[in-house]
């Protein structure tokens, strides 16, 4: 039988294939290319920001790292400097797993946290997937064809069970993912996928997009992931895994300063096959949960692209983004920042919420700008081994980008 949400999603993006097919065709018929320029000349107009002087710039109406990666398909640089002209257009896939108790993207939800039904749809869950018909998760899509999958509902989300659960949703979403790619680009050749994620659900997405990308190595993934957290009794990949081009050897991990409850993390769970192709990494030093002890430490990750490390509570810079000078990143577009390292030197009111302002770290100075961070966190309670694991994330980082 036809599902309703599938077809919805397969048609919207064909939709946007057919829009750039045409725009490329049109851009192409009969033009040559100004000289300096390795791309396609592009008409301007209202949608076109960001001019420079001999580049085209195209934004195709995208704002974020969408239109960010729109802009530099047709400018032909970047990721796409060695493309043909006449090679197939980009198709992107935006996906977004909210952490456990929501069940939609934060910036989608009002102060209540109830899904706006305006904008959102909610998919039609019982047979989403095809063939795990009874554990299909919770998900709900906008106009675009975006999917947000609900984070773990169980008890208010407090328990990693159910639907939503970290499990079940990397058992399921792969498949969906895969299935909603259009014809012509089933190889994953020319196709994007967008995933940001929160808490749970980031650490969901961890492992999501590495069996996204060993399936379809040609497709080009990015993770963003805000302050992932397995929960208790979360071990293997849960707790600690690499998105990036690194290996970690088997060794134990402690995990309270007694010793109790340590565990050996073997080498396969934190080796990385095929290394994601953009990743940034937000990391609160002061969650917000910190009467839970160990049960709220961040999942480690290894070779993360961009790293954050923010003052903020569990959920900042989820809605408002982080400022770096005069320009905001948010969402997926914290994948267009230049890789780096990243302090928050401050923090701005923005309506009901707070926007970070960062700065860039070098090697030299990580630890005075980890521990004015860590000082000025606005939580006051212990979270206990939040530190340690920041401070081996950005030791571990300068280490392999000196």
């Amino acid at each position: 039988m036809t599902n309703p949400a599938m077809e919805r999603l397969r048609k919207n993006l064909d939709a946007i294939l057919v829009k750039a097919k045409k725009n490329n065709d049109q851009v192409l018929k009969g033009r040559k290319l100004p000289e300096g320029v390795q791309g396609p000349e592009l008409p301007s107009s209202s949608n076109v920001r960001g001019k420079k002087e001999g580049l085209a710039h195209a934004r195709e109406g995208h704002s974020g790292r969408r239109g960010d990666i729109l802009e530099d398909f047709h400018n032909k640089t970047g990721m796409y400097k060695d493309r043909a002209d006449d090679a197939l257009p980009p198709v992107m896939l935006k996906v977004s797993i909210a952490g456990s108790g929501c069940e939609v993207w934060m910036s989608h939800a009002d102060k209540d946290g109830v899904k706006d039904d305006v904008e959102l749809m909610k998919l039609d869950a019982p047979s989403l997937d095809g063939w795990f018909s009874d554990k299909a998760p919770a998900a709900y899509a906008n106009d675009k064809g975006d999917v947000t999958f609900s984070g773990p509902q169980t008890l208010g989300g407090t328990s990693d069970t159910g639907k939503n659960s970290i499990n079940n949703l990397v058992d399921t979403v792969p498949p969906i993912i895969i299935k909603s790619i259009p014809k012509g680009y089933e190889t994953g050749e020319n196709v994007i996928l967008l995933m940001k994620a929160h808490s749970r659900g980031a650490v969901a997405a961890s492992m999501i997009a590495k069996r996204i990308k060993a399936k379809l190595p040609k497709m080009k993934v990015e993770l963003t992931q805000f302050d992932p957290v397995p929960g208790q009794a979360n071990y293997g990949e849960k707790s600690e895994i690499a998105i990036g081009d690194h290996t970690v050897p088997e060794h134990e991990v402690m995990l309270d300063p007694d010793g109790i409850d340590t565990r050996t993390i073997p080498e396969e769970d934190v080796s990385v096959e095929h290394a994601l192709d953009e990743t940034a990494l937000v990391y609160s030093l002061a969650s917000g949960y910190g009467y839970l002890l160990r049960s709220f430490q961040p999942q480690i990750v290894h070779g993360a692209k961009r790293i954050i490390i923010s003052r903020q509570n569990h959920g900042g810079g989820l809605v408002k983004g982080y400022l770096l000078g005069d320009k905001k990143y948010k969402g997926s577009q914290l994948n267009s920042l230049p890789p780096g390292a990243y302090y928050e030197k401050e923090i701005k009111k923005d309506g009901d919420h707070n926007v970070g302002v960062i700065e860039r770290m070098s090697k030299d100075d990580f630890m005075e700008k980890l521990d004015l961070t860590y000082k000025k966190a606005v939580s006051k309670l212990s979270d206990w081994g939040r530190y340690d694991i920041v401070k081996g994330a950005l030791e571990e980082f300068f280490t392999r980008n000196p």
